[in-house]
């Protein structure tokens, strides 16, 4: 029996407008809802753990492979989790990870260095190669220009504020950390930060090691 050379097209459209009508309807679960759940499932997973004490231990201000900080980022229009991860080091590459978890959105970005950055303008000299994801979307490639929105949003979450003033203790997911000056404590790798508020974005710790822990997704 012959079949309708435009039967399997029909029933292509009618599949799609049938999952419009359904996600259009109040029970049909939008990917930015999953995200969120999972993002607030972790996060209140963090804030049950057991607080551990964290005291004068060796600095972690130089970059070692496995080395990860987990924080939430929160300002006014909510919080979302932000990993970032030294994936390796090898001569004049390094590799590091950032992933964000939240918002309504998912962000995969994935950078190659030729060292560690000492401020700003080395950070932007230092970044080579860029691939970054956007919720289920492909990844893009950028070698040699990465565009400035990604090189901020890079430098924000590994920036590690040169702080003064004296000593505080501070209590966060993360643990409680004695000694922390300006929000940073020596013990925690990259940025440094247990707990700190700039630019309208409050950070908080919610997990940091050297076994390249604390994965999102």
């Amino acid at each position: 029996m012959e079949t309708d050379p435009g039967t399997g097209e029909k029933q292509r459209v009618r599949r799609v407008l049938l999952l419009f009508l359904l996600c259009a309807s109040p029970g049909c679960r939008t990917l930015a809802q999953g995200v969120n759940e999972r993002a607030d499932a972790i996060l209140a997973d963090y804030r049950q753990r057991r607080t551990s004490i964290i005291g004068s231990e060796e600095p972690r201000e130089q970059w070692v492979t496995g080395q990860f900080t987990v924080h939430a980022l929160s300002d006014e229009r909510g919080t979302l989790l932000e990993r970032v991860s030294v994936r390796s080091i090898s001569g004049a590459r390094v590799l590091l990870s950032i992933d964000r978890l939240g918002g309504g959105a998912q962000l995969r970005l994935r950078l190659t260095l030729t060292n560690q950055p000492v401020d700003r303008a080395a950070f932007s000299a230092a970044v080579t190669e860029a691939w970054v994801r956007t919720d289920e979307g492909p990844d893009v490639h950028h070698l040699g220009t990465v565009p400035p929105w990604l090189l901020a949003l890079a430098w924000a979450a590994i920036e590690r504020p040169r702080s003064e003033g004296p000593p505080r203790t501070l209590v966060v997911p993360a643990g409680r950390f004695d000694g922390c000056v300006d929000g940073v404590h020596p013990a925690v790798p990259l940025s440094g930060v247990v707990e700190r508020a700039a630019n309208g974005v409050r950070r908080e710790l919610l997990e940091f090691g050297d076994d390249d822990g604390g994965a999102l997704y």
